[in-house]
């Protein structure tokens, strides 16, 4: 569980903020919907291999144990149960519980200084994020995959492309997304996210950015080969499992997002337009 991002696990049931998992967006993902909130149901456990255990339960001296809880102080009390026979397993919360435990903290590399254009690729529909809503309230211009490219056609992205250059040419930052309305099947997913990979080489080629922000693993996955990024610097944290990273061998500073994680806006340049806009 991780308090952090509001998902706790209480009576075998995972819960995002409250709700079972099965009854959020996590149940419209494309590749892998969460159709069921049991907790063993949803990693296929097999009897005996993994246990749910409480607090208040005895370990098990052998395999995989799942610790229920929901806040830091649960979080806390499940790190000092980590004996020199367990390996811990978690998110970044439960780490930093584990070394607070053992008298040292985490620490996080301090956010690169922002540039002066961004370009944001967002390969998600999940709700989390409503890229429409932010465009409605005059932020930034969404520029959505155009009909025909998300119905299948091969036809060239340069169209698209020139629009998002003239954008960034114009204000500095520029969205380029699926579409949040969009429902999507498994079969769609990689062959989307490929055609975003081509228009974001498309802009990058015509128009260098100082960022990139990716909003997706396979989208981050797919514009970093597209790109030919073969290796890549970590050089910050923009917020807990969000990293910023530089191509070695040049290129925009990069930060990836999990499509199902909310936007924590770090970059100076966004908060001043939302401020302003706002």
């Amino acid at each position: 569980f991780n308090p952090d991002l509001g998902r706790g696990i209480r009576n075998g049931v995972y819960r995002v903020h409250d709700r079972p998992i099965s009854h959020t967006p996590f149940r419209d993902d494309p590749e892998y919907p969460i159709t069921t909130s049991d907790v063993l149901t949803m990693l296929g456990a097999g009897e005996g291999v993994v246990r749910l255990c409480r607090l208040s339960d005895a370990l098990p001296d052998t395999g995989i144990v799942i610790g229920e809880g929901e806040t830091f102080e649960e979080l806390e009390a499940w790190a000092d149960r980590v004996d020199a026979k367990t390996v811990p397993v978690g998110g970044a919360p439960f780490f930093a519980a584990w070394l607070k435990s053992r008298g040292t903290r985490a620490g996080r590399p301090p956010c690169p200084e922002a540039g002066q254009t961004t370009l944001v690729v967002s390969g998600t529909t999940s709700r989390v994020v409503d890229w429409r809503s932010v465009r409605e309230e005059g932020v930034v211009r969404l520029l959505p995959m155009p009909e025909a490219v998300f119905e299948g056609s091969q036809e060239d992205v340069s169209g698209w492309a020139a629009d998002v250059v003239a954008t960034l040419n114009a204000t500095g930052l520029a969205v380029v997304s699926i579409g949040g309305a969009r429902l999507l099947d498994r079969s769609q997913s990689p062959r989307l996210a490929a055609r975003l990979a081509e228009v974001a080489a498309s802009v990058l080629t015509r128009r260098p950015v100082d960022q990139l922000w990716l909003e997706g693993g396979a989208t981050a996955s797919a514009v970093v080969r597209q790109m030919g990024w073969i290796s890549l610097d970590v050089v910050g944290e923009a917020a807990p499992g969000v990293v910023q990273l530089r191509p070695v061998s040049g290129g925009p500073l990069i930060t990836v997002k999990p499509g199902s994680y909310p936007w924590r806006v770090t970059d100076k340049r966004m908060k001043d337009e939302m401020k302003d806009e706002g």
